[in-house]
């Protein structure tokens, strides 16, 4: 465990000069800035929706879990592992007396916590948007708070995300390029969203569990302990057999 904490230390020392790090604020700022002009000048025809703050936090929620949220942890898992390649690291990190699987452990944990930022971003600009939607946007009816829904949609969609950082951790050591990437999270978010509208069961994908999220934290969909579950085991097993697969090979990339 202790070189398990110490391989951690030093993906956390990358952050400070990793695109990936700046994949996981600009991407949900981007997002909360483009719908929130959007909302801005909606004038009266956001009212028509409901109270203001719930719209919001579903409007906000559900682009970020079905699409937005797919395509951040593509690109973070992505540029982690290609500065990795580019800087020729992996010659000198594997030759440290540490299993691979550790080195590939320690890349699950620095894409977990660079996620975790990006919902703590999120988080906080639907928090202050939201403030200056009840404050200027005085024809909409914004209802209370609901600040346990917000807390809920938070939580529910950090879990949700867990899958997919499980699968690109993964698929990022074997996928070269950001365009690959970037259609593989597109069209698994397109393709559950195509199946799921045909009444089949979605559970068993990372992408259908993203938009649970949002459901789940809304009561359009029960089992909050289920989608737990759920999230949990497949990530486990998906990192399970990314660092079995990590650990065999002979060379990377």
């Amino acid at each position: 465990m202790t070189s398990l904490a110490s391989l951690f230390h030093a993906e956390r020392i990358k952050w400070k000069r990793n695109w990936a790090t700046v994949a996981a604020i600009l991407c949900p700022a981007s997002l909360v800035g483009f719908l929130f002009l959007i909302f801005w000048n909606s004038e009266i025809q956001a009212s028509k929706l409901g109270p203001g703050f719930q719209v919001w936090y579903q409007v906000v929620y559900s682009a970020w879990n079905l699409i937005f949220m797919p395509i951040t942890v593509a690109l973070v898992c992505l540029l982690s592992w290609e500065q990795e390649e580019a800087a020729g690291a992996w010659k000198h990190l594997l030759l440290q007396p540490v299993p691979r699987r550790f080195h590939y452990l320690a890349k699950c944990m620095s894409h977990a916590a660079l996620m975790l930022m990006a919902q703590l971003v999120l988080f906080l600009l639907v928090l202050l948007t939201s403030l200056l939607i009840s404050k200027y946007l005085l024809y909409l009816d914004m209802g209370p708070p609901k600040r346990l829904l917000f807390t809920g949609l938070g939580v529910t969609s950090f879990l949700a995300s867990l899958p997919l950082l499980g699968l690109h951790t993964w698929l990022s050591t074997r996928i070269r390029g950001v365009g690959s990437n970037l259609t593989l999270a597109l069209v698994g978010s397109l393709l559950t969203v195509l199946l799921a509208s045909l009444g089949m069961s979605m559970r068993w994908s990372p992408w259908a569990l993203s938009g649970a999220g949002v459901r789940v934290a809304f009561g359009a969909e029960a089992g909050a302990v289920g989608l737990l579950a759920s999230a949990c085991g497949l990530a486990i097993l998906l990192v399970l057999l990314g660092a079995f697969d990590f650990s065999r090979r002979e060379e990377q990339r």
